[in-house]
């Protein structure tokens, strides 16, 4: 009736589920036959209850067919269980009939034992005082019956055995290794661990050489420690770990019109980093490879470190499995691309993250088409050669410090925010930092209730400190207040505690209380409140100093903004110092800065002074540290750059575009290599208080005959190039860099009527200062006689919801007896309707009308007596070109209440007015608390 079965394979391995018996029969089977199949399944040599694989009660699903196939179920064991100390057995299959009785035996091979998990080691104390070693890892062993064993060998020759009998076929192994009270605690790395099952097989002892990978794992855990990237050695105000390879840009002709492609990005190194390690990691490639082709990986944690071609950062090696692009963990809007290891001996390690602040770096090898699989699963051997080898381990330790303070100023007295932006401003040469407030009491009544109040709402302001995960308790740190000098803006003191706490100690903390001595400390985690459990430490910080003479605007002019900073730094293994900084600015209630951290328009005004920069036709727009208004200039442009890509929409000619505009200086109007209108200006500044972006537009230049005729253009014409460039690169920016959408724009003079305009066009809001007017036909393309964008006539007939026009005007002083003197610009544009030929010129300066005192007065009704002739010289002369406009144009209808014009004008009288245009009399009506201010809005 049987002809000889056949097995699907002729050696399969312990773990295997899928192996088949077939039964060729000579004739059908009918329902009368006898057929009994039996595996040996526990290799005793009988046939015992359980491993009958195939009876009668089977045979109805397979009557009248010549073949009968059954399955052998679980192969729980390459042989006899305990282990015999074979790594392959025989496994019998017994076939009976009423006839006859057949015999086969399919070879079964032992799967060794491997690691699929990270060893890892933490130390605890027992009740006696000992410390003690806790090592653990998951094994991962197909054999369901085998018996396990695990030796570690330490750093310092101890070993540490254990055995197990697991319960699946993946199990997490522990060893513990006593350290006797007060004794040290030994070096733990280099690590070597094996495991090996019950099948291993022994020679005198000892393994056997030849057969001990058939039974074992073995690997060697490394450790290197590194440190967290977040200084700033290439000096470019953002933390190292934010730089990237392709952040550099190649613009081609430099200072010269760009040609053709003219950004063209370079994974080109970064320069000063020096905080990225070379690590070998050809000494963790698995050394037992078969010879089947296959390729080597690298596994790690990229949100803890990233992996580097080269200590420049030239090409990111993503860890295998990953994305080809990283989260954007970079604050420029993009992600990171990645290649693929490709078999370097050397990589450079990049510390990014302190919590948590371990992980590690594991090499394997795979077999070409197989996809690597970790974790709890393992893939079921099919030959000799299995589908991924391990390889060894490195631990890799970030050992670092961040310090955390308000640095934007809008937490109040409430833990740090501890975000993006945060961490940028905290440290950078354009940020004040954190401003911190004495308590202020009213010396007159020193007992009364509203210093009461004071007392009970003043509080210290806090700093998070933030160090890697499991560190000990003792290790050390240094905590200094640095300041350069001699632009100190006062002392602090601080505290491990609240001013709140009913507890808080005055003494140090090294005699039991909460302060903490002087400028210079060194003290361990545990005396400044560390909390292992989130290796947090909050300190307080209260001011005990406030410097007087750096309350003004005019006193920062003067000596320049101050720098104080607080440094906290960690003591790391083998000289692996690290150190945070964050900067603090002790200021009065009164204090300028109080008002310009909290004033807008304050730092909008700021910003269209700046953009004047060096005045004339090859002029560049200022900046200010001091002031927090970073200029994206010429000789930064990478950020600029950098903010373009992070659209994919910008196409390269709207990018030669916006580098044109804001970076071409050209003496004549028709050079044939830019897009730009010669010698028009603005700026593109990032504030330091808000996070946003300014967009600031040049007035007129007064030795530059250009900026005359775009003044005259647009009183005549109703139209300047000017114009249309502002509103195109406004929109051109708005519409393709996300950043932007936001922004600001502000100006002065004409800068405030561009700008003015390019709201108008792009809905986005503007501050103007003394700013020239424009009528609708300025959003009209001269080209198509169209808007230049949609609904621009309906936000132009309500440009109070866009634009707030800040004006220097004429004011009654309390006496009655003079007046201040009005911006000689607004002034006209307000009170002179001047026509020629029955056509109305002098527009006023549209939006929201904020009007303020400037720093002059006048005798009430004084006359304008003498010529125009002699203020051709003064510092703007589109201040008075509209008065000479309408003395030209012979029509002029005085309106004004106050001021008396008959024909000549008074020089004396003039050259106040022209004052009034300036910015030193726009920060008096901005920053001056009695300043009368009207608003009014005009369409």
């Amino acid at each position: 009736m049987l002809q000889t079965p056949t097995h699907a394979v002729s050696t399969i391995y312990e773990g295997s589920s899928q192996i088949e018996v077939r039964l060729t029969l000579s004739r059908p089977l009918q329902i009368s036959d006898f057929l009994q199949i039996q595996a040996d399944l526990n290799f005793n040599n009988q046939n015992d209850e359980g491993e009958t694989i195939w009876s009668n009660d089977d045979i109805i699903y397979f009557i009248g067919t010549h073949e009968v196939v059954a399955s052998i179920g679980l192969i729980a064991d390459d042989g006899p269980w305990p282990g015999n100390g074979r790594p392959q057995d025989d496994l019998k299959v017994t076939i009976q009939t009423s006839e006859e009785t057949i015999e086969s035996e399919v070879i079964v091979k032992n799967v060794p034992p491997v690691f699929a998990s990270v060893p890892t080691v933490e130390v605890t104390e027992d009740t006696d005082g000992n410390r003690l070693l806790n090592l653990s890892v998951s094994v991962i062993d197909p054999g369901r019956q085998d018996q396990l064993r695990m030796i570690a060998n330490w750093a310092d020759g101890e070993t540490t055995t254990g055995e197990w009998s697991p319960n699946s076929q993946f199990d997490m192994m522990t060893l513990t290794r006593m350290i006797p009270a007060g004794a040290a605690l030994p070096e733990i790395y280099p690590l070597t661990l094996m495991v090996h099952d019950d099948d291993i097989e022994m020679t005198n002892g000892e393994f056997n050489p030849e057969t001990i990978g058939l039974a074992s794992s073995q690997i060697t855990v490394t450790h290197v420690d590194v440190a967290y990237n977040n200084d700033d050695d290439d000096g470019n105000n953002y933390p190292d770990l934010w730089d990237r390879p392709d952040d550099n840009y190649r613009i081609s002709g430099d200072m010269d019109p760009p040609q053709g492609d003219a950004i063209v990005p370079v994974n080109k190194p970064i320069s000063s980093e020096n905080d990225v390690i070379a690590y070998q990691v050809a000494d963790i490639r698995p050394q037992m490879v078969p010879a089947t082709e296959g390729r080597y990986i690298l596994i790690y944690d990229p949100t803890i470190i990233r992996l580097w071609d080269s200590a420049h950062k030239t090409q990111w090696i993503k860890p295998h499995n990953s994305p080809d692009t990283t989260a954007d963990t970079f604050g420029v809007g993009r992600p990171l691309q990645g290649i693929e290891y490709e078999g370097q001996d050397t990589v450079f390690i990049e510390g990014i993250n302190i919590s948590p602040s371990q992980t590690s770096i594991q090499m394997a090898w795979v077999a070409d088409g197989w996809n690597f699989t970790s974790d709890d699963t393992l893939p079921e051997r099919e030959s000799d050669s299995p589908k991924q080898v391990i390889g060894d381990i490195v631990i890799v330790d970030v050992w670092g410090i961040d310090v955390d303070i308000d640095s934007d100023n809008n937490d109040g007295y409430a833990q740090p925010a501890g975000d993006r932006w945060e961490e940028y401003l905290e440290d950078n040469e354009f940020a004040i930092g954190k401003i911190i407030k004495p308590i202020q009491l009213y010396e007159s009544f020193p007992s009364n209730l509203l210093n009461e109040q004071l007392e009970a709402n003043y509080q210290f302001t806090p700093v998070s400190i933030r160090v890697s995960t499991g560190l000990a308790p003792e290790t050390q740190v240094v905590i200094s207040t640095l300041t350069t000098l001699p632009h100190s803006s006062g002392s602090i003191q601080l505290w491990t505690t609240p001013r709140n706490d009913p507890n808080r100690n005055d003494n140090l903390v090294t005699e039991g209380g909460h302060r903490i001595s002087g400028y210079l400390s060194e003290l361990s985690l545990n005396e400044i409140g560390y909390d292992p459990n989130s290796s947090t430490i909050t300190l307080w910080i209260e001011t005990t100093y406030v410097r007087d003479d750096i309350r003004t605007k005019e006193d920062l002019d003067n000596l320049s903004a101050p720098s104080n900073k607080l440094r906290i730094q960690l003591l790391g293994p083998d000289n692996l110092n690290v150190e945070d900084r964050v900067k603090w600015t002790a200021v009065k209630k009164e204090s300028f800065y109080n008002t310009l951290s909290s004033n807008q328009t304050l730092r909008n005004a700021m910003a269209a002074e700046l953009v004047y920069g060096n005045n004339g036709i090859y002029g560049t727009p200022h900046e200010s540290t001091d002031y927090g208004l970073k200029l994206i200039s010429n000789q930064n442009q990478q950020d600029l750059l950098k903010l373009m890509a992070m659209s994919h929409t910008l196409s390269k000619n709207q990018a030669q575009y916006i580098l044109d505009s804001f970076y071409y200086r050209a003496p004549t109007t028709d050079s044939p290599n830019s897009d730009s209108i010669a010698n028009f200006g603005a700026g593109l500044y990032l504030d330091h208080f808000s996070g946003r972006f300014i967009l600031a537009f040049r007035g007129t230049d007064p030795e530059d005959m250009n900026d005359w005729a775009t003044n005259f253009s647009q009183l005549t014409s109703n139209y300047s190039a000017d114009y249309e460039m502002a509103i195109l690169l406004t929109t051109v920016l708005q519409k393709n860099v996300p950043s932007l959408q936001l922004m600001q724009l502000t100006g002065h003079s004409l800068g405030g009527g561009l700008a003015s305009a390019a709201a108008i066009a792009t809905a986005l809001h503007a501050d103007t200062f003394n700013a020239a007017g424009i009528t609708r036909n300025t959003l009209i393309n001269p080209v198509t006689k169209i808007e230049h964008t949609e609904n621009s006539f309906s936000r132009f007939d309500n440009a109070h919801l866009y634009v707030d026009s800040f004006q220097v005007w004429h004011f009654k002083t309390p006496d009655n007896e003079k007046i201040t003197v009005p911006d000689v610009l607004s002034f006209a544009q307000n009170y002179l309707s001047i026509e020629h030929n029955g056509r109305h010129y002098l527009p006023d300066a549209i939006g929201e009308r904020h009007y303020l005192v400037g720093t002059d007065t006048l005798d009430e009704g004084l006359e304008f007596t003498q010529d125009l002739i002699s203020f051709m010289q003064t510092p703007d002369k589109s201040s008075i070109e509209p008065i000479l406009i309408g003395i030209l144009s012979i029509d002029i209808n005085i309106l004004g209440p106050y001021i008396y014009i008959d024909g000549e004008l008074e020089i004396a009288t003039l050259k106040k007015m022209v004052e009034s245009h300036s910015f030193k009399a726009i920060y008096h009506g901005l920053l001056n608390p009695n300043a009368h201010q009207f608003t009014g809005h005009t369409f």
